[in-house]
């Protein structure tokens, strides 16, 4: 299933996917209405994302962002954001999962 969330072009949630809404430990009734920026915790970069959009109507770059769902510990998403037509802007959401040690420094098993 996609997880995806519609907000209005200044970020607050029009509709959301099951999906999406479970990303942030919220119903898509419980979601809509809310403003989506409040969840991340690198806002300015999302807030100029939604301006670049506003200007231009084109999707913005994948960004990575850390975000704290409802009444739970901080995590990582990739965002990308697209304009979704009817002032309507299209959140695509997948959760990034973090690597505790760079791949360079794994080692390496020997017999």
């Amino acid at each position: 299933m996609e997880s995806w969330v519609d907000t209005d072009r200044f970020g607050r949630v029009v509709d959301a996917s099951s999906e999406g809404a479970r990303l942030f430990s919220m119903t898509v009734r419980g979601l809509t209405g809310r403003s989506l920026l409040l969840f991340f915790l690198e806002r300015q970069q999302l807030s100029a994302s939604l301006r670049a959009l506003r200007a231009n109507d084109e999707s913005t770059p994948l960004l990575r962002l850390p975000y704290r769902p409802m009444e739970r510990r901080q995590q990582l998403v990739f965002v990308e954001l697209t304009y979704g037509g009817h002032d309507r802007v299209r959140w695509h959401l997948s959760e990034a999962v973090p690597l505790t040690v760079p791949p360079a420094e794994i080692p390496h098993r020997t017999a």
